[in-house]
């Protein structure tokens, strides 16, 4: 997505994509936070306001799953995710 200065409004426009690569103005992964309005264009609130929380993803993942799945697990497995992203993040040498 990005940010487009509205009437004086901030405004965060989520785009998606189509399979075939067309653009889906208001899609994508950020859906729910299409037209969240910001004062000023401020890095870290906008992350905060616009980051996915656990339950957004679980309800995300129960989704693609034909809303199967017990939370509490998907939950689970979601954190071994996250701690192994991290995990591996941090040992890549970035140079």
């Amino acid at each position: 997505g990005n940010l487009k200065l509205i009437n004086g409004v901030w405004k965060f426009k989520a785009i998606g994509y189509e399979p075939n690569g067309d653009v889906i103005p208001g899609g994508g992964p950020l859906t729910d936070r299409h037209n969240t309005s910001f004062v000023a264009p401020d890095e870290a609130l906008i992350s905060a306001r616009l980051a996915p929380t656990y339950d957004t993803a679980i309800d995300a993942v129960r989704e693609e799953l034909g809303n199967t799945g017990s939370k509490s697990t998907i939950h689970r497995y979601l954190k071994e995710l996250k701690e192994t992203a991290v995990q591996q993040l941090s040992s890549w040498n970035w140079r």
